[in-house]
């Protein structure tokens, strides 16, 4: 396994293949698993395209709930404007959201975790876990830039 940006496309496009599996994820884009693979690849070139990206996420919806390449793309967005994002008031609204999408996925897993779980329990789990990752995702570019505003010591 490749280590990737967690602050990237690419991650999340592995994120969603993963959740929704390689084969539905070409059949919903029409691409092959290949050029997938490529588009979710750190050392080729090429960029996953808009169209592509909300076929999958819109699978991702309806599977899961939650559009992580939606989410992923607002947060390079509010990355290039870091100044009107980067607050510690934002800080603390994501840090909240983690903090509820977190409790939200230990619930969720303790369900999925009894004996005679469903599959739609199981699946929340999923999706829950998900839901918290992408939280701790959102707060990633807003500490980046609090820490890089901070002035340097004498």
């Amino acid at each position: 396994m490749k280590a990737r940006d967690p602050f990237s496309i690419k991650q999340t496009l592995c994120d969603v293949i993963d959740a929704i599996s390689m084969d539905r994820a070409a059949a919903v884009t029409g691409r092959t698993p290949g050029y997938l693979r490529i588009m979710s690849d750190e050392d080729q070139r090429g960029d996953l395209t808009c169209r592509d990206a909300i076929l999958l996420d819109a699978e991702y919806e309806a599977l899961l709930g939650g559009r992580p390449l939606t989410d992923m793309m607002r947060l390079q967005i509010d990355a290039v404007r870091p100044d009107q994002t980067a607050s510690a008031a934002a800080a603390l609204e994501a840090t909240l959201e983690i903090i509820r999408e977190s409790g939200e996925a230990h619930a969720a897993l303790i369900a999925a975790s009894v004996p005679g779980a469903t599959l739609s329990t199981r699946r929340r789990a999923i999706r829950e876990i998900l839901q918290s990752l992408s939280a701790k995702r959102r707060l990633l570019p807003i500490l980046r830039t609090l820490t890089r505003r901070q002035p340097q010591a004498p």
